[in-house]
């Protein structure tokens, strides 16, 4: 018994060595194949105004996938870490109520954005993050007399550097209260410029109308303190749109410039003017008149604006008789639209109750009619999709006007829009997406010259891969994709078949169907361009502003309206890296630049200078490109 004992004493004792050599064995493995170790990141947040930290300000790691994978709050100095980091590129974003979302490395509001690159266990210390506050804009509007202004109309504009020139996008709007008095607040620090004005005057129910009967109406109707006015002599005033400070158009208006979260004050006092009647007949081309056709009088704008947005004074719908009349304009230079639509019959809602009419003359029941169809006709969000654009194409018309002290009366002439069909392709490897995710996208067009407004309605591309664009407006336009397929990517857009790119350069369409678009979409993913900016020590710069441009000047003069897959900015992390993700395809340069106001290297001179020390690179496919930028 006692051997026996003796025999399993050796034996456990040979298995707990053998043991023992495993885990020593596997010690061993580890330690020649370490798994990384993570790190932390700490920094401070500061007000970009008074330089003070701020606390209790949402810290947010975010991963390369855009999605916050922690978060962190700072203490009462401002003070932040966020611990556990794996080794890898980071973003930093942070919120706090009554400023502007910020990201490390932002230089000014909507900047571009710094990564933080963290090795393995290492603490990157030293990060410092600024928000800027939100300021306010706010004033009081007068009539003549000093009284209060109630119900005003109030629209402020904020001035956006970007292309040969700048431009005003609307940047929210309002009404005075019960004192004369408006306000703006969250607003970005930035230059704006604010209008105010009585509401636009109704259109006289019949547009045969224009006497100071139909002018009592107008005023009852108008329901605010700025109503029209009919002077002793029969002459009739109105407030005209009037621009800081007391500005009767953008040509002498005042930039207002908003920074520290201050509040600004900008007061207005409103004087009537002469108003004259501008009236006139849609037609078309044949010379027969046009009914229920949209026409529309915007206000010129100086060059130096922009197409970003026009000043719309007033819109009318013309009559059985093709009659439209703006009964109330002031004097000055403004452009006439007019879009005649080929309504579709979509069956409407069960759901939807018919639109109340009340007919109270001829012209008000062809409104109420032509309403009526609209409700009727008009797609909801689960027809859109389906409902293919007419076979005929929509009409459009426009012509400057020079208003006087005489009352206009003019015919305008429509001719037919332009349209863009093709179909779309996927070249890959992988399988082809799915009708259901194809039916998932969606083309538009974006003008860049002639009368089109910007982006207009999307149209679904179909299941089998064919696609119809909107109708718009004969011009020299972008093509856009909207829309995500996992694993595919836009390469290329070709017009026609005659070369014509509309993805960086734009195509310019005439009245008519512009047949033959393609649109190439490849399973490799969008390019990599990544790198480093060291000085002439060869040490890596942090914090350093880069900018990657195409090499094609002919792409310049539209990077505003490319997006970030075409140009973008960002600083170099503290390790002096850089990264972009997603670019197209195509030539590229990389250059290291001093600090710029928003958009300012969007500029084609900005880039004519930029490019002389811009490092060539290119850019391809699902490929990582490594560049080493000097400066």
């Amino acid at each position: 018994m006692r051997d026996w004992l003796q025999r399993w004493r050796a034996r456990r004792q040979r298995s707990q060595a053998a043991s023992s050599a495993l885990v020593v064995c596997a010690g061993v493995f580890l330690t020649q194949f370490p798994a990384a170790a993570p790190g932390s990141i700490s920094g401070i947040v500061i007000d970009q105004a008074s330089g003070a930290a701020i606390a209790g300000a949402t810290v947010s790691l975010i991963g390369s996938s855009g999605l916050a994978l922690q978060s962190t709050a700072t203490d009462g100095h401002g003070a932040f870490e966020v611990k556990g980091v794996e080794p890898g590129s980071y973003r930093l974003r942070v919120a706090r109520s009554g400023y502007a979302e910020g990201y490390c490395g932002q230089r000014f509001p909507d900047g571009p954005k710094a990564e933080v690159a963290v090795t393995d266990a290492a603490d990157v210390r030293g990060v410092r993050i600024v928000l800027w506050p939100y300021c306010t804009l706010t004033g009081v509007v007068l009539d003549e007399q000093g009284d209060a202004a109630v119900q005003a109309d109030a629209r402020l504009f904020r001035r956006w550097a970007g292309g040969s020139n700048s431009a005003l996008a609307l940047a929210g709007s309002t009404q005075t209260d019960d004192r004369g008095e408006y306000r703006f607040p969250f607003l970005l620090p930035g230059d704006y410029f604010v209008e105010v004005g009585a509401p636009a005057p109704a259109v006289p129910r019949n547009p045969a109308q224009n006497d100071p009967g139909t002018l009592r109406e107008l005023q009852f109707e108008a329901g605010h303190s700025l109503g029209p006015l009919l002077a002793p002599d029969g002459t009739v005033l109105v407030y005209p749109p009037t621009f800081f400070p007391d500005s009767i158009g953008l040509d002498s208006a005042q930039a207002l410039t908003l920074s520290g979260g201050n509040e600004r004050r900008a007061d207005f006092r409103l004087v009537p003017v002469p108003a004259v009647s501008v009236s006139g007949i849609l037609r078309g081309e044949d010379g027969a008149p046009i009914s229920m056709g949209a026409v529309t009088l915007s206000q010129v704008l100086p060059e130096e604006v922009g197409l970003s947005h026009r000043l719309e004074v007033g819109s009318a719908v013309s009559d059985s008789a093709g009659r439209f009349v703006f009964p109330l304009v002031p004097q000055g230079r403004y452009m006439m639209t007019a879009h005649s639509t080929h309504l579709r019959p979509v069956a409407p809602r069960s759901d939807q109750a018919p639109p109340p009419q009340w007919v109270l003359d001829q012209a008000s029941f062809e409104i109420a009619a032509l309403n009526a169809e609209l409700m009727a006709r008009t797609p909801h969000d689960d027809e859109r999709r389906t409902a293919a654009p007419p076979d005929e194409l929509d009409l459009w018309a426009e012509a400057e006007v020079t208003v006087g002290v005489r009352p206009i009366s003019m015919d305008l002439t429509t001719r037919a829009m332009a349209r863009v069909s093709g179909s779309v392709r996927f070249d890959g490897a992988r399988p082809s997406p799915s009708s259901e995710q194809v039916h998932a996208l969606s083309v538009s067009l974006r003008a860049v010259s002639g009368s089109g407004p910007g982006f207009l309605l999307p149209s679904a591309v179909a299941g089998d891969g064919t696609f119809m664009s909107s109708d718009v407006p004969p011009g020299s336009y972008l093509v856009s994709v909207t829309g995500v397929i996992p694993g595919w990517t836009v390469e290329s857009i070709s017009i026609g078949g005659d070369g014509a790119v509309g993805l960086d350069v734009p195509v310019s369409l005439t009245s008519g169907v512009r047949s033959g678009a393609l649109i190439s979409f490849s399973d490799k993913a969008g390019g990599i361009l990544r790198g480093t900016v060291r000085d002439s020590a060869h040490s890596p710069r942090e914090g350093q502003l880069v900018v990657a441009f195409p090499a094609d000047r002919a792409t310049w003069p539209y990077l505003p309206l490319l997006g970030p897959s075409r140009v973008e900015e960002l600083e170099t992390g503290n390790d002096g890296s850089f990264r972009f993700v997603g670019l197209l395809p195509g030539n590229y340069l990389v250059a290291a630049v001093d600090d710029g106001a928003p958009g300012e290297w969007e500029r084609p001179e900005a880039l004519a200078v930029l490019s002389r020390s811009g490092t060539p690179t290119v850019v391809r496919s699902g490929e990582t490109t490594e560049v080493e930028v000097r400066r």
